[in-house]
């Protein structure tokens, strides 16, 4: 779950099926590979059969998906073969091999046709990381995130770009709603508090760890109830304190179950946050997801008091 240039969102099979020629049936073979007459006669253009085919398939391929790949006909073969039989009314097609730069040329007719642009860095990147950043302030979940970028791709008529791209785009607007969380806090959040959510977030044996705030009584033996109200008096003086911050941070629902399950998350791996990186680390310190986890520790421990 740490943020990285690797950020891990879709799973392999996920990524090929994106990534990769789509399997049709026969019947949306017809439907994807049909013709109309202003693409019949971009087709015409383009002098060798063998290509025509290509051409046809790889733009039925980007109306399923709009996804600029690259298969070779060994991957596509039957595909290749029914438009060379059906919809060229030829005889079928020998394998062949498609330069990059034959390829470019056809997805250049293929943009056009389809009013479509290629993913350009310098033209695209900062709005769609704009638009992610304010998407991210309501959930900032990698999938969401990720899905909100195909959306966003697809209204404004932009090819998916390369999965790398998307992951490195999800990082950085990650970083930036935590960077934009961090300001907050460091306004909201008095020193007092921080030191005391640092003590918890850092130590181990101090019967106040992020293990001990997770586990909760293991049973209803007066032993266990002790310890239970032991850390309950321990939060109780910064309880109102730690409300009025989560609740002037204003944080979405869904961001609020999202930083609460990286303590979880990390607190299931030993109660401290060093699996974190650096800056991720020093986020965690300060970012809503302990204050939001803590205040809803105290008011459940109160809870269970009554």
């Amino acid at each position: 779950m740490a943020i990285s240039n690797e950020l891990s969102i879709l799973t392999q099979a996920e990524q090929r099926d994106l990534y990769s020629a789509p399997q049709f049936s026969i019947e949306e073979q017809r439907l994807y590979f049909s013709l109309n007459d202003v693409e019949q006669a971009e087709c015409r253009t383009i002098r060798l059969t063998k290509h025509r085919c290509y051409f046809v398939a790889l733009l039925g391929y980007f109306k399923s998906k709009p996804v600029i790949i690259a298969p070779s006909f060994r991957d596509i073969s039957i595909d290749m073969q029914f438009i060379a039989s059906q919809i060229q009314r030829g005889k079928g097609i020998r394998p062949f091999s498609v330069s990059k730069m034959q390829r470019d040329r056809i997805y250049s007719r293929i943009l056009r046709l389809l009013n479509y642009n290629k993913w350009n860095e310098k033209q695209h990147l900062n709005a769609l990381c704009h638009h992610l950043v304010y998407i991210g302030h309501a959930w900032l979940e990698p999938r969401h995130l990720f899905d909100a970028a195909i959306e966003y791709l697809a209204s404004h008529n932009i090819a998916i770009p390369k999965y790398s791209v998307l992951q490195r785009l999800i990082s950085r607007t990650m970083q930036q709603v935590r960077k934009d969380l961090t300001l907050q806090l460091n306004q909201l959040t008095s020193n007092e508090l921080n030191v005391f959510l640092d003590n918890i977030i850092t130590t181990k044996d101090d019967g106040l760890s992020l293990s001990h705030l997770r586990g909760g009584a293991k049973s209803l033996t007066v032993p266990e109830l002790k310890k239970e109200l032991a850390i309950y008096h321990r939060l109780a003086p910064w309880h109102t304190q730690i409300n009025d911050v989560v609740d002037r941070l204003n944080l979405s629902l869904k961001n609020r179950q999202h930083f609460s399950g990286l303590i979880d998350y990390y607190g299931s791996k030993g109660g401290v946050l060093s699996n974190l990186s650096r800056s991720t680390s020093r986020m965690s310190l300060r970012s809503a997801h302990k204050l939001t986890h803590f205040s809803q520790t105290s008011e459940n421990r109160r809870v269970r008091k009554v």
